[in-house]
């Protein structure tokens, strides 16, 4: 189907125009399309992928053209460490959930290091980092990002007070009305605890899986890296069974350069399950 302005999608002229000169000119090719690569809105795209999707039956595709889609529009953001990224496949994909689990002033101070490679390397990113467990230290984060203030800029900090206005973020992010191509929820486990302590818990369980599902529909939706961090009780990743298999990798970060995978959907440990590590 050719776009064109007015219906069934309303499109102006100036969008059209925009939406042409970058190559999209029916709705399948809109479709397609990566909402952070076209110089629109992107809630404005999402929105008009949304109407796509409900006015017409796309033609179905082979599994070799949706895997070789997908390994395109993907990227890899170093974690500022060799070794590490090539215990990782070359690093954070984007369009993966990374639960990251170890001492709380280890594991932040390796999300800092892969934000700041990330706005280094990459003018156009900004990140987004989520201070759920109060522990926010501006000057650390000035230090680490070496006090350029054009890099400081591309980095924004939110303060959930609770798992009600963490969902909300995730879901105004997923609208499309932030940006960035990496958040780090610091400290999750704090701010979905006491939730799953006062409530009843098949309540809680029922939370903490729609919290998961939507940590990973954004990953995957908005091509975004979503690192969470989290604690080890009794040597296991905190939150549970219903928390195991929620991300698409696990690490424990024993030191900023001591990493040991704890599950990967797409790398395979060593002899195939068990773990997988470098110091």
């Amino acid at each position: 189907m050719f776009l064109k302005v007015g219906s069934p999608l309303e499109l102006t002229p100036t969008v059209l125009q925009v939406l042409s000169k970058n190559g999209v000119k029916t709705a399948e090719q809109l479709l397609r399309r990566d909402p952070h690569s076209l110089p629109l809105d992107t809630s404005l795209v999402l929105n008009l992928q949304r109407k796509i999707y409900s006015k017409i039956v796309l033609e179905p595709q082979t599994l070799s053209q949706l895997y070789q889609r997908a390994v395109d529009n993907q990227a890899i953001i170093s974690t500022g460490d060799r070794n590490v990224d090539e215990l990782l496949g070359g690093g954070f994909f984007t369009g993966e959930h990374v639960d990251i689990c170890g001492d709380p002033d280890v594991r932040s101070k390796f999300c800092l290091r892969s934000m700041s490679e990330l706005v280094r390397e990459d003018p156009g990113a900004s990140v987004v980092y989520v201070d759920s467990g109060s522990n926010f230290h501006p000057e650390e984060m000035v230090e680490v990002f070496k006090s350029d203030l054009e890099h400081l800029n591309r980095v924004q900090v939110v303060f959930p007070s609770g798992i009600s206005e963490l969902l909300t973020f995730l879901d105004q992010t997923h609208l499309g009305r932030l940006r960035p191509r990496m958040i780090v929820i610091n400290a999750f486990v704090d701010i979905v605890k006491p939730f799953m302590i006062n409530n009843d818990p098949i309540a809680a369980l029922g939370l903490l899986n729609h919290v998961a599902a939507t940590i990973r529909s954004l990953a995957v939706h908005l091509k975004l890296s979503l690192l969470t961090t989290n604690d080890f009780i009794n040597d296991e990743p905190a939150l549970g069974k219903m928390w195991l298999g929620s991300p698409h990798m696990r690490i424990a970060v024993k030191g900023l350069g001591d990493v040991v995978v704890l599950k990967s959907t797409r790398k395979t440990l060593a002899g195939g399950t068990g773990e997988a590590g470098c110091s």
